[in-house]
């Protein structure tokens, strides 16, 4: 597995199969290390013919418990979009009512370093919506 500075070397992922792989295994020892938890997918990310899907969208989505979940979007650096956005959404799963964080970044430490910690609060169920709204606006400006 890359570790944070390997990764942050890669450059574009989206539609590079090693990159994007490499990616998606950092994001999932990242989470398991984080939570404890094995990271269990929740997003089939595959075309029709079962070819994946290399966009980013989502890199990574692990169930937390029966009713919660973390989905990563990974984009590549664009100056034009904020380098981290994150929210709480509620969907359906199975017929059932599904709580996720989505944390939508474009890769760097400081991403990392927030990332980790909303998946953290979010896994000990101590995240709060000040919280939230604290590391969106750093981001925002």
């Amino acid at each position: 597995m890359k570790n944070l500075m390997e990764v942050l070397a890669i450059g574009s992922f989206v539609e590079d199969p090693q990159n994007y792989s490499d990616l998606k295994d950092f994001w999932k020892h990242t989470f398991t290390d984080l939570t404890g938890l094995p990271a269990t997918a929740y997003v089939n990310n595959q075309y029709g013919n079962g070819k994946e899907i290399l966009d980013g969208n989502p890199i990574f989505t692990s169930v937390l418990d029966g009713s919660r979940g973390i989905r990563i979007i990974q984009t590549e650096f664009d100056d034009g979009q904020p380098a981290l956005s994150s929210w709480i959404n509620e969907t359906t799963i199975a017929d059932s009512r599904f709580e996720e964080l989505v944390i939508a970044l474009q890769l760097s430490f400081d991403t990392f370093t927030d990332t980790s910690q909303l998946i953290r609060l979010y896994a000990d169920e101590t995240l709060t919506p000040a919280i939230l709204e604290s590391i969106n606006e750093k981001y925002s400006a």
